[in-house]
Order: C-alpha cells, then sequence, then structure tokens
C-alpha cells in the first residue's frame, strides 16, 4: 500500500499491462547494466605524513565494499597491501537550504590503512590507488615531508582552538560544510613566521581562505598574502607584538566534506616566494638569489631525473630543476641590444622581472635548422603565463606560440629558419600588467634532431567489463551495441618532420583480452584504443604497457607511451588493466512520488528484482553516491534472501529535515559471485533512474517537541531540569515515547535518564546531570522524542537546547 499523497504515473494502467513508456524505459535499462559499478576514491586522511614514520590513515572510497587492494608507488614508502571497511566517521554539519540541498553529494566510505615512510624518503609527491573486483581507480597522491606532523581531531560544533609548536605541518579537514579550523602558535616579537597551505594541489576541491589573527583578537596587519598556480593560499608576517597567533581556515563557498583535506606548514622565518635561476646544470654548485635578496651556494648533485629536492635552511623546501644542458643566465652578453645572445644547443634562465618586459635572446640559425624552444616556468612553480615569439634580422614577427598543450600555460614552439641570418627569441608574460622575482622561467633552445615521435597516455588505468555471452551470440553486427568499455586514450607529440602510422601494441594483457584498431594515423595526434574481454577472462587486475612502432627513412623507431606527472613527480610507465565481471542482477521500481512525507517518520517503497541467473543473497543500502543530499537520511541494510525476485526498502527521515525539498533516494545492491574458475568477488549495482529511486516531499512530522526554553546554565556536579511540551496529531495520541538527551562523544561529564512518556501525556521533565568538569560546550545538544511501543511506522521529533558554562554566563 502506497502511502497517502502518492502520485502514480502509472495508476490509470489496466492490472498486469506495463505502459510502453515503462517498457521501452525497461529495455533501455537492462541494456546499459552491462558494467559493473567502478570503484573510486575521494580522499586520503593524512595526506602526507614526516619521513622516518609510519601512519595511520583513512581512504574514502565508493563501491570499494568493505576491502580494497592498496598500492603505493615511489621510492621510500611502503603501503599496506589493503585497506579495510572500518566505522565511518561522519558529520552532517548545518542544514542547506534549496537550492543547495537538491544538489548531488557523494558518501564515501572510511577504509583503513598504513603508511610507512622511509627515514632517507626524498621529500616529495607519491602516488597511490585502489582496485577491487570491479576495477582500479584513478591515483592520487601523498605527500612526504621532513618536518614534525599532526593530525586534526575533528568534532562537531563551533571551533575550538589547538595550540601547536613551529615548526609543524598539521593534517586537516574542512569538515563537515561551513567548517573552521583554528590553529595557535606562539610568536616572539619581530619574528618572522610563514604559513602555507596545500590542498587544490593535491586534487582536493578546498578553496581555502587562510586568515591570521593577532594575540589582540584582530586580524593581523602588513601580511603578504599570495596564492599559487593550484590556488593554494600562503601568508607570511613578521609579529609585531609577542604572544600567541591564530591560523583560521575555512572554505570560501562555506562548502566542505571529509574529501576536503589539506597540509598546512607553519615555520619560523620568510618562505621561499620566488628563486632565480629555477634550476641548474648536473654536478655543478649553483648560486640561487631567493625572494630577491637572499644567495644560496647549492650542489646539484643528482644522479638521475630532473627534480631534486631540497631543504634550504630559513625558507623551507624547493624543488629545482636539473638538466645536462649549457646553462646561460640572461644579461649575460652585456647588454646587447639584440638580446643575450647564445648558441645552440642551451638552457636560457630569465625573469619577467617588471609588468610589460619581454626578454630578448639572440641566436644565428643556418637555413633550415629546426629550432626547438620550450618554456619551463609555470611546471616549476613560476606565476609566469609565457608567450613565446620569435623576429627575424628585420624584426618581422615569425613564430609564436602562447600554450604547448591544453591546461599548461608553457610555451612551446618549433621554428625551421627559411635562411641564414640573426633571430631572436622573446619571452614576456601573457598579462602585460604583471611582473616580478616570481616570474622566472628557463628556456630550453635545441636543434630537432631526426624525426621522431613522443608518446604520452591520457589516464593511468582502464577498467574494461566482460562481455557475456549473450554479447557474443548475437551476430548481427547491425544491431549488435558498440560495447560499454572505457577508451584508452594514445597521444603522441611529433618531433621534427615526423608523419607516419603508429603502429601499437600492448604487452602485458590478460589472456584473450584483445584490442581494436592499434594504429595512430600519421598526421592523427591521438589514438583511442578499445579493450575486448571475452566472457572467460580471469577478473584481475594487471599491469600494461603501451608501445608505438614507426618506420621512417629506412629506421624503426619504437618509445613507450608514459603518464606525465607534474614536476618533481616521476610519470607512470604502465597502466593498471582491469577486467571487471557483468553484473546480472539489477532492481525495478515505479514511478511515484509521496507529496506530504511527514519528518521524523519512515518510507517504504517495493521493488522487483531482475536477478539475470544470479540466485544467492543480495544486500541493499543506501548508495555511495546520491543525486541528492540526503541530510541526515538514514537506512539500515537488509538482506534479499537467495532466489528472492522483490523486496521492500525503508528509509528514516530525520526529524529536522528541511520542509518543501524534494528526497531523490538511490539504492546499492551487493552481493558476492563466484565466477567460472572458482574464484569469489564482490560485485554491485546502482541505478540513478527515477523509477529506482525512492522519491519524496517532506513536510511537518506528526509529533512535535518543545522545550520550556533553548538554554540552561551547567551547573558542575549538580545538575538542571528541563521541563518539555509534546505536541501529537491524532494519530499519535494513544503511542508511548521515549525522551532522552543525544551527547556528542566530545562532550564529557553531561548525562540525562531517558523519560518513558505515557500515550496520554503531553508533558514531562528531562533532568541533566552534570560531572565536575563536564564540557567543551561548543554546540547545542539534541532532546530526542521517539515512540518506544516498536509499532509501524516510528514517529520521532527533536528539539535544540544551549548549555551555558558559568564562565560564559558571567560574561554576558
Amino acid at each position: 500500500m502506497r502511502p497517502s499523497g502518492a502520485v502514480n504515473k502509472e495508476a490509470s494502467v489496466l492490472p498486469g499491462i506495463r505502459p510502453l513508456s515503462a517498457l521501452l524505459a525497461l529495455a533501455c535499462l537492462i541494456a546499459t547494466v552491462a558494467q559493473a559499478e567502478p570503484p573510486s576514491v575521494s580522499h586520503i586522511f593524512p595526506a602526507g605524513a614526516q619521513r622516518g614514520t609510519a601512519v595511520d590513515v583513512r581512504v574514502g572510497g565508493f563501491y570499494l565494499h568493505g576491502h580494497a587492494g592498496f598500492e603505493m608507488t615511489g621510492g621510500g614508502v611502503q603501503a599496506s597491501p589493503d585497506v579495510k571497511g572500518v566505522e565511518n566517521f561522519w558529520i552532517e554539519g548545518p542544514m542547506i537550504l534549496k537550492p543547495d540541498s537538491q544538489g548531488k553529494e557523494d558518501y564515501p566510505k572510511d577504509h583503513a590503512g598504513r603508511v610507512t615512510l622511509a627515514a632517507d624518503a626524498m621529500p616529495g609527491v607519491r602516488h597511490w590507488d585502489c582496485r577491487t573486483s570491479q576495477g582500479g581507480t584513478a591515483t592520487m597522491k601523498f605527500v612526504v615531508g621532513d618536518l614534525p606532523e599532526i593530525i586534526e581531531h575533528e568534532i562537531e560544533g563551533a571551533p575550538i582552538p589547538v595550540p601547536v609548536k613551529l615548526p609543524v605541518t598539521i593534517n586537516g579537514r574542512i569538515f563537515p560544510r561551513e567548517d573552521v579550523d583554528l590553529w595557535t602558535f606562539h610568536a616572539d616579537r619581530d619574528q618572522t613566521v610563514s604559513c602555507s597551505l596545500v590542498s587544490r594541489s593535491l586534487g582536493y576541491p578546498l578553496d581555502a581562505v587562510l586568515e591570521l589573527i593577532g594575540p589582540d583578537g584582530r586580524a593581523v596587519r602588513d601580511v603578504r598574502r599570495q596564492t599559487d598556480n593550484s590556488g593554494d593560499p600562503s601568508v607570511v608576517f613578521t609579529a609585531r607584538d609577542a604572544g600567541e597567533y591564530t591560523v583560521k581556515i575555512s572554505d570560501a563557498g562555506f562548502a566542505g566534506g571529509p574529501h576536503f583535506v589539506y597540509r598546512l606548514t607553519l615555520q619560523s622565518g620568510p618562505r621561499i616566494e620566488s628563486i632565480y635561476p629555477l634550476g641548474g646544470h648536473r654536478g655543478e654548485t649553483v648560486k640561487f638569489l631567493i625572494n630577491g635578496s637572499h644567495t644560496v651556494a647549492i650542489p646539484l648533485n643528482l644522479a638521475t631525473g630532473h627534480a631534486l629536492s631540497q631543504r634550504i635552511d630559513g625558507f623551507g623546501m624547493v624543488t629545482l630543476h636539473v638538466d645536462d644542458l649549457p646553462e646561460l643566465l640572461e644579461g649575460a652578453s652585456g647588454g646587447d641590444p639584440a638580446g643575450t645572445a647564445f648558441t645552440l644547443p642551451a638552457m636560457l634562465n630569465g625573469c619577467i622581472t617588471h609588468p610589460g618586459e619581454v626578454d630578448a635572446w639572440s641566436v644565428e640559425l643556418k637555413k633550415g635548422q629546426p629550432l626547438v624552444l620550450e618554456v619551463l616556468a609555470a611546471q616549476l612553480g613560476s606565476k609566469l603565463d609565457s608567450v613565446l615569439f620569435m623576429t627575424d634580422a628585420a624584426g618581422a614577427e615569425v613564430a609564436r606560440n602562447d600554450d604547448g598543450i591544453v591546461g599548461q600555460p608553457d610555451s612551446v614552439l618549433q621554428y625551421t629558419a627559411p635562411k641564414d641570418g640573426l633571430y631572436q627569441v622573446c619571452v614576456s608574460d601573457r598579462f602585460g600588467t604583471r611582473g616580478g622575482p616570481s616570474f622566472s622561467y628557463r628556456l630550453r633552445a635545441t636543434l630537432a634532431e631526426a624525426p621522431d615521435f613522443e608518446l604520452t597516455l591520457a589516464t593511468d588505468f582502464v577498467n574494461v567489463t566482460r562481455q557475456t555471452e549473450a554479447d557474443l551470440a548475437d551476430t548481427d553486427v547491425k544491431k549488435k551495441p558498440v560495447p560499454k568499455t572505457e577508451l584508452l586514450r594514445v597521444n603522441v607529440n611529433a618531433l621534427g618532420a615526423f608523419a607516419k602510422d603508429i603502429k601499437l601494441e600492448v604487452t602485458g594483457l590478460p589472456e584473450g583480452v584483445t584490442i581494436e584498431k592499434p594504429v595512430i594515423l600519421a598526421k592523427a595526434k591521438f589514438a583511442e584504443l578499445r579493450f575486448l574481454a571475452p566472457p572467460h577472462t580471469k577478473i584481475q587486475v594487471a599491469n600494461i604497457t603501451v608501445r608505438g612502432t614507426a618506420e621512417i627513412d629506412g629506421r624503426t623507431l619504437t618509445h613507450e607511451a608514459v603518464f606525465p606527472g607534474a614536476f618533481g613527480e616521476p610519470p607512470a610507465d604502465h597502466v593498471r588493466f582491469a577486467v571487471a565481471p557483468f553484473v546480472p542482477f539489477h532492481h525495478i521500481g515505479e514511478y511515484w512520488v509521496t507529496n506530504d512525507q511527514p519528518s521524523g517518520t519512515t518510507m517504504s517503497k517495493h521493488f522487483d528484482l531482475e536477478r539475470g541467473g544470479f540466485d544467492g543473497p543480495i544486500t541493499v543500502s543506501l548508495a555511495d553516491r546520491q543525486g541528492r543530499c540526503l541530510q541526515g537520511l538514514t537506512a539500515q541494510p537488509m538482506v534479499i534472501p537467495p532466489k528472492a525476485t522483490s523486496f521492500t526498502y525503508a528509509v528514516l527521515f530525520p526529524p529536522d529535515l528541511e520542509l518543501g525539498r524534494t528526497n531523490r533516494v538511490q539504492l546499492m545492491l551487493v552481493a558476492e559471485m563466484t565466477d567460472f574458475d572458482g574464484t569469489k568477488h564482490t560485485i554491485s549495482h546502482t541505478s540513478f533512474e527515477q523509477n529506482e529511486q525512492i522519491i519524496s516531499v517532506v513536510t511537518e512530522g506528526l509529533l512535535r517537541l518543545y522545550t520550556s526554553s533553548t538554554s540552561y546554565p551547567v551547573i558542575p556536579g549538580g545538575h538542571v531540569a528541563v521541563p518539555f511540551t509534546l505536541r501529537r496529531t491524532p494519530s499519535m495520541a494513544s503511542r508511548p515515547l521515549r525522551v532522552e538527551l543525544k551527547v556528542p562523544s566530545h562532550i564529557s561529564g553531561v548525562h540525562a535518564q531517558p523519560v518513558l512518556v505515557p500515550g496520554d501525556a503531553k508533558e514531562g521533565t528531562l533532568t541533566i546531570d552534570f560531572g565536575p568538569n563536564p564540557g567543551p560546550f561548543n554546540m547545542p545538544l539534541t532532546v530526542l522524542a521517539q515512540t518506544s511501543d516498536n509499532a509501524d511506522p516510528p514517529h520521532a521529533a527533536a528539539a535544540r537546547i544551549e548549555l551555558v558554562p558559568p564562565s560564559v554566563a558571567a560574561a554576558k
């Protein structure tokens, strides 16, 4: 039976007949349930640790189902082989109202793991991922630091300042939405302190606001603020007075969540705001100018690679670019009006020191010489958004480039000289109003070698769902749908005059997996590889390598494709390739909406179950990803018995849910399957189709609870009475209630014995007992009334009260 107020769009259909629209929807649904629910991850917390330590981490994941393989790559780190589901930590946060409450929201599940860092691990970024029977996840970042670290202990309610000692790296989260974190530290008079936050550069959505508050409770003046290329903020200040200073962290859009992760480093001394040059020649000791005034000599003793991470005393960490080309600083030719002269090949180091400046470098080229120019700036942390152009001896522009690749502001230019002569290579910032010591660059100038190519990957993982026997049995090519599988994009960067077909081969593929059209056509910029896995391919995750081969001028060129990382992060030379199973089962429901669902009640909906040949038990729960914010809705998992073909699922509406909002609840079906080879695998299905949602519009509850006041004094070692009144609708008139105080785990020394209220009573008193040192009282507490007769449906109502400590009451 449907709840009152339900609107059923199939109400006019004769029994046993399903309308055409529903049949079409069902057919489309069956056609699309061929892909397993791929796992994904939202965060790791903490997002880093000090080298020489071990740290317990929480991985937030979707569709990991309590267990997933866990891998972290890069030198000096060792991760537990898997992460396991633990009790989920969730703070609902303040109520959000329409239209924001109608937006989607994800609910990652916590999984515990451990990371051990070697004492000699190189500081910097490592990459990690998870994998299940349903596929692999994208990689995310974990940072190896070299300062002492602490981890935020998150609590509900208003922020409580946490004292720390410099230097320190703080691992925190802006969680829940509208959260604020406060970190306090002592600074002496005239002491310089730098505060640097990273979050967006680690792949998280936090739009961080970093504020500094002085001992007098006011914002600190004379603060130097800046943001990096990712949008992460930092501040530097010199204390005018000795005392306790506070760093306040929040999100600019008042958002938040378990994945709003950050790392905040506080240390004495200025931070590195600029450095020149941005690197140097391998094996040499180079003098670097820091922040425009401090000179430091650093030996670039790096055996391989191009990134050297180095701590500079009094400033912090810096990552420098190392190369083997001859180095040249701008101005080295004594102010030649034609620009600083150089010979090929060379690494040119310059800086756009003031707005509108154009750096010029001059070079003699012979006819037919293929010049290759590459700016290294933004990828090395510089603020420069470079524009690179060339002029001939007459001053006419002959070539120009802004961005070498989409999303990367560094410029790349290839130019073949049409005649002998002097040419100028010019570098400027895209915006003529910018410039300064933080606008440094390195310009790599070489001659193109014989035609060649490079291959890069658009992703470092791909999940492929196995074909079914029905797919293979359908021989009608015209009706046969294109297999639904992820594509692996392989990009080509042509060097010199290269323009040939590139044949691709993939090594390491699971037995039986094939590739469609593994070739990049001449002059094409990329190819997308489609993989087909037959029904009896083993469910597994493998590392595959993509290799390209081309023939040109009698030479055979072969190169492996890599997934490029940011500067200082090693590229991945393989792809994690997952073979995932087809999920045979799914649920089917009718489309109807309950327009008057009272808050504080339970709503149920009936679903049919299409098993697709699977006869085992299936567990139903709320999906990890929801099309709308649940805003406190909960539901208990339930098990559908073997061979059952229908189920009814119930969700519980909290008593203080926003009224008038439309809820769209998605379900997740999870089961364990035994594959053809005897292995067992967890598989799941989630649908976002309207028919399979539990849809309702919330109205006022049938039960209301009122307290005599909204605030009460805290009496250490004593007690306080909280009289309450109940307002019942006629349907609630005879039902007994239980009234209790809900106390968050971080508040101690507060207790109240629940009060049982008979069905004919409308009033009662809840007595709160206090210990000798109760608190902290940083949030209101909830007085909850709910039915106690175990009859269906249950009902609940709530009221908020504030407990005021004596010190606060005295101050008022």
